[in-house]
């Protein structure tokens, strides 16, 4: 077996057109041999399970094509069946290789390999640069080039005359088809009256979602269906005379092909069959797909007549009238398979008639995966003998060799000596996208302190500008911080609570403008050529040469790797040697693309206090085949550090730690005192209006005495939410609140409130013409503080304010602090597309401008002219549906989808719509929802018939059986989005009905903003039989930690959620809503469904013990943990 596999890995070296030959017919034969076993085992089953044998086998077939010639990255995932080199040198071998005078001999290698020393007849001697070659050049030859002279001939004729068969081919069935076409249209007229609508009934029979074009003819002998995208009939003219019934068989027939697809697969056979022309067995292998095409639409005709004997009767009366089938043009109802055993078919029983089965569908799926691994696999040698395998090639020279060394020293002198800086930096974006250019709206600023040798950092960006969306902020503009220990980073926004924080994996600061990474991956590149020592290896080819920068002289560093003959990486870079080989320019690039992938270029040399030099401005570019970004960036300020200052790697405290209870323990307290100050003089501010929020009751209004201080009585029993908003004239509105989620709260004694003072901001609105916009709605959000799942936050209570904007777009508002960080805002005008598809976004991003425009009223935000959406509404009866809603977009929670209903006579309108592909909800009461996706602009109506609904009754009760009356009850996600908007409560007995469900699983929420039982994301679907829903935790993880040892409970023992998110499982620690439990009983519950989570259980002088995932389907787990104690 070893002996034959390094054959066929000779071939493919030395005579690699031939050996691709073998191959595939190898290949080809064996596909079309194994489909024919797997059909011959389903040969009880139905013809459609046959067709989709056959339309894998030929998928297959050609699926070898595309793993040759397609994308490289096929080549990467192909299996591969490698062959050591000893069995290319076996006797058995090697006397193969002899018989066939496949190579030529050893003598003709020798000379053939054998290096030419340049002599004095080869012209005047020259000076060479140490980066150009030695004086004996080696002759580079291809390993094709050892082939025997007939075996070459052969070799270069072989591509040729297998193309040239496949094009004539190709050109021939083309032609045909185009002329076949060309005569059809000319002798043929449009079908109207009885026809067209036995065709309409037939088609919704067939649940096509339109009827065909059908078109009688004078050519066509028998019914033809031609077009795979636009599908038409052509009957002959005879048609006119044909039976209702006897048209009916025919048109389900045809529609039958139309609705499988056969017009394609028939082209895709005949393209397999013109690419493997010389394969007989796969013209065979099409054909029979074409036969069995042929049964599983007569078998789809069955299931819709009652018996086979009507549509038996009208093949054979087709027949008889001209039994000779044209095939040339389409999918004909007679030609590819006898009469006779189709009518056999017919009249004989068959249980699995029009559908697949479960078996066979996964004999199918296991054909495929065989198919898919067969058609990839390949022979090769292994990659490390591979190299050695390769001629000798030029050889690294002293003067190189001490030159790439210089340049390797002084790279890491200047790495050694800037290990710690610190920076600002400042960048500006530039996204280029088929043809539309965007900049970034300001540029952002970074200072960072970094340690490059431990990768230890901390960058603050005040603000981080960074591609976005292609909406109506293509930039994301946030305060941002990004802290790593060497080990682990936390990356945060300055809104972000702390309470949440994730530990990532510890990447490099990203720098490019310090050219740390590019430079380690010169120094990696030249420290390969001086272990090679040759300019040549295997697939790597290394170029050195001499150029100039900016009028310097400088050396070109250049990387060559092939990863196959179509395909090269290129990686280069220009050092200056008389800037000690500073880098000054990298690339990177791929023969397939015309543009390099990256490329970084310094614009400007500064130089630091040590006298090493750095990039002062550094251009980065990124392209790939949507865009181009360039980004451009500036060191303002380049300071080498002895070490990271002390303290730079600390971040916020958990602003929540204070306020949550030890122990499960929460101090009872009758009364909390708040004070409210001036935040700038610390003096107390009487008058200051209190509303008081408790558990979600009542709110209670009090005021500060002379003091500045109120004393707000607290209940008995446990406090889950408290919340206070102060305002007073002069002061921008405050809000403290604290939240329980995992443990009790503990609330201060007494707590001081600080109050901003107030003044203006203010702008205006226009048009893309600079008109004034009248009428705009702007809204902002300012928290100044983190209010994401936290215990505890201290902020500015002023979360959706909003105003309009008078006749001449101005905009105004009074209460809003000094320091605006954090603003966030959206401006919307009817007819006109929002600053933000999101709910808000930053003032920055929407505007890109800074905050100071605001105070000066010099803000201008320019509101663009949307697309417009309008069309009708009706039922299925044709009556227009009334109180439609539409909406766009796939989430409405946390955004503003752009929604409308539909007015008394079914008509809407969306207008200020952004153009490009979206997705939009039609929903009404009593009809089944439709989701459809558009492409905007759409200049047509989009008008939509909707259909009855299906109906869905549930009775909710508790874990007891009891009912749980009054609960509110909401749809959520329904085809991966959340649209729908049906919301109702259940009655006395716990019961709701729907009766405008869809066909789909719809996930719902029971209780949502009721302060009582809750469960989300639990599946529900219409049927007849009403759907029992028990209230009970979507997860309850409960039991006892004891000790690993002594079998005691352990006491203060703290339970951890973590949720597993995405694909590569990472898990996503909630340390807000972690439990304690004095005794050690733990018992933590979640009432969101679908989850997967983790525990981790830790108790103090114990080991944490962190559980397998669990899924969260209203399971009970019970576990006793085993604690470890601390040596």
């Amino acid at each position: 077996m070893n002996d034959w596999m390094a054959q066929l890995l000779t071939f493919q070296l030395y005579a690699p057109h031939v050996g691709l030959l073998l191959v595939w017919a190898m290949k080809s034969s064996g596909m079309v041999l194994f489909a024919w076993g797997v059909v011959t085992v389903l040969r009880r089953r139905s013809a459609a399970a046959r067709c989709w044998m056959w339309r894998l086998c030929l998928a297959g077939i050609l699926g070898l094509v595309v793993f040759e010639f397609g994308p490289a990255f096929l080549k990467r995932v192909r299996p591969k069946v490698a062959v050591e080199p000893s069995a290319v040198n076996s006797p058995s071998f090697q006397a193969a290789v002899s018989v066939i005078h496949l190579l030529r001999s050893d003598e003709e290698i020798q000379r053939l390999t054998t290096p030419r020393e340049i002599g004095p007849g080869d012209g005047a001697a020259q000076a060479r640069p140490p980066w150009q070659g030695p004086s004996g050049e080696p002759v580079r030859f291809a390993m094709s080039d050892l082939l025997a002279p007939w075996w070459s001939v052969v070799e270069r004729a072989l591509p040729w005359f297998w193309a040239g068969g496949a094009v004539l081919i190709l050109v021939i069935q083309i032609a045909r088809t185009v002329l076949g076409r060309a005569g059809l249209r000319k002798s043929s007229r449009p079908a109207g009256g009885r026809m067209l609508e036995i065709g309409e009934r037939c088609a919704r029979d067939m649940e096509l979602r339109g009827l065909p074009g059908v078109s009688l003819s004078a050519t066509v002998r028998s019914p033809l269906l031609v077009g795979g995208i636009r599908p038409a009939i052509y009957l002959p003219e005879a048609a006119r005379e044909w039976a209702e019934a006897k048209l009916v068989s025919v048109f389900l027939h045809e529609m039958a092909h139309a609705k499988r697809g056969d017009f394609s697969w028939l082209q895709a056979g005949r393209l397999a069959g013109a690419l493997f022309w010389w394969n007989p067995l796969v013209w065979w292998a099409a054909r029979q797909m074409n036969a069995e095409s042929e049964e599983a639409a007569d078998d789809a005709v069955v299931l819709r007549q009652e018996g086979g004997e009507a549509y038996a009767r009208a093949l054979v009366e087709i027949a008889s009238a001209d039994p000779v089938a044209d095939t040339s043009l389409g999918v004909s109802m007679l030609g590819y398979k006898s009469l006779e055993k189709r009518i056999q078919a017919l009249l004989k029983e068959n249980p699995w008639r029009g559908r697949v089965g479960k078996v066979a569908g996964w004999a199918l799926l296991a054909a495929m995966l065989g198919l898919v691994a067969v058609g990839g696999l390949y022979v090769g040698l292994p990659t490390a003998r591979a190299k050695a395998e390769m001629p000798p090639s030029e050889r690294l020279s002293e003067a190189q060799g001490k030159m790439l060394e210089r340049i390797i020293a002084n790279t890491k002198k200047r790495l050694t000596a800037q290990r710690f800086t610190h920076v600002k930096v400042e960048s500006m974006i530039t996204k280029e996208t088929g043809g539309v250019v965007k900049t970034s709206p300001l540029p952002s600023k970074m200072e960072a302190w970094n340690d490059t040798w431990t990768n230890q950092y901390r960058a603050e960006y005040r603000p981080q500008v960074s591609p976005w969306t292609d909406g109506a902020a293509p930039f994301y503009v946030r305060d941002h911080t990004q802290i790593c220990n060497g080990r682990e980073r936390y990356a945060y926004d300055s809104n972000d609570d702390m309470s949440g924080l994730q530990a990532k994996g510890a990447e490099p600061l990203y720098a490019p403008y310090l050219n740390i990474s590019d430079s380690t991956r010169m120094i990696d590149i030249l420290g390969n050529l001086l272990l090679v020592k040759v300019f040549k290896s295997s697939n790597v080819t290394y170029i050195l040469s001499e150029t100039t920068w900016q009028g310097e002289a400088a050396v070109k560093i250049e990387e060559k790797i092939s990863a196959d003959s179509t395909s090269t990486q290129t990686t280069s870079f220009i050092v200056l040697p008389g800037k000690e080989d500073f880098l000054v320019a990298s690339e990177l690039g791929n023969s397939r693309r015309p543009a390099p992938i990256s490329q970084g270029t310094v614009e400007a040399v500064g130089r630091a206090a040590d006298e090493s030099y750095y990039p002062k401005k550094f251009r980065s570019v990124f392209q790939n085949d949507q865009s181009k970004t360039t980004t451009d960036y500036t060191v303002t300020s380049f300071e080498d550090l002895s070490e990271l200052p002390h303290g730079i790697l600390g971040f916020p405290k958990n602003p929540d730690d204070p306020y949550v209870a030890k122990n499960d323990r929460p101090l009872q307290r009758e009364a909390l005192a708040l004070e409210c100050v001036h935040e700038k003089t610390g003096r107390p501010v009487p008058g200051v209006e209190v509303k008081v929020l408790i558990n979600h009751t009542k709110e209670v209004s009090l005021q500060t005495d002379a003091a500045g201080r109120v004393s707000i009585p607290l209940p008995k029993g446990e406090i889950t939410y408290f919340s206070a908003e102060a305002s007073h004239a002069g002061f921008a509105p405050r809000l403290v609140r604290w939240r329980k989620y995992g443990d009790p709260l503990q609330l201060p004694e007494a707590y001081q409130l600080k109050l901003f003072p107030a003044s203006p901001i203010a702008g205006r609105v226009v048009d893309a013409e600079g008109k004034p916009i009248a009428g705009a709605e702007v809204e902002m959000y300012l928290s100044g503080g983190a209010d994401r799942y936290s215990v505890f936050c201290d902020r500015f209570a002023l979360c959706g304010v909003t105003t309009k904007t008078d006749a001449e777009g101005r905009w105004s508002f009074a209460e809003f602090p000094e320091v605006l960080d954090g603003l966030c805002c959206r401006i919307s005008c009817a007819g006109y597309q929002a600053t933000t598809d999101m709910g808000i976004a930053d003032f920055r991003m929407t505007s890109g401008q800074t905050y100071s425009a605001l105070r000066d009223g010099t803000s201008v935000i320019v509101l663009k002219r949307g697309a417009e959406l309008r069309g009708v509404i009706t039922d299925q009866a044709g009556r227009p549906v009334p109180h439609c809603h539409i909406s766009m977009g796939k989430d409405r929670y946390g955004s503003n989808l752009p929604e409308t209903e539909s007015d008394e006579d079914g008509r809407y309108v969306l207008p200020g719509l952004e153009a490009g592909k979206k997705l939009v909800t039609f929903e009404a009461p009593g009809c089944m929802p439709v989701l459809q996706e558009i492409t905007l602009p759409h200049d047509q109506p989009l008008d939509v018939v909707l259909a009855p609904g299906l109906t869905l009754r549930a009775r909710v009760t508790m874990p007891d059986g009891k009912p749980s009356a009054g609960l509110k009850v909401n749809a959520d996600r329904w085809k991966d989005t959340r649209t729908l908007t049906f919301s109702t409560q259940t009655d006395a007995d716990g019961y709701f009905t729907w009766n405008g469900a869809p066909e789909e699983e719809v996930t719902f929420s029971f209780g949502a903003c009721q302060s009582r039982e809750f469960l989300c994301d639990l599946p529900l679907k219409a049927g007849d039989e009403v759907r029992q829903v028990v209230m009970k935790p979507a997860l309850r993880f409960s039991g006892q930690a004891v000790d690993a040892k002594t079998g005691q409970s352990i006491r203060d023992v703290r339970v951890v959620p973590g949720c597993v998110v995405g694909a590569v499982r990472n898990i996503h620690w909630e340390k807000e809503k972690a439990q304690t439990f004095p005794d050690g009983a733990f018992d933590w519950k979640t009432d969101y469904i679908g989850l997967d989570y983790v525990f981790q259980v830790a108790a103090e002088g114990y080991k944490t013990f962190q559980t397998e995932p669990m899924g969260s389907k209203q399971n009970d787990v019970t576990q006793t943990v085993r604690l470890e104690a601390v040596q």
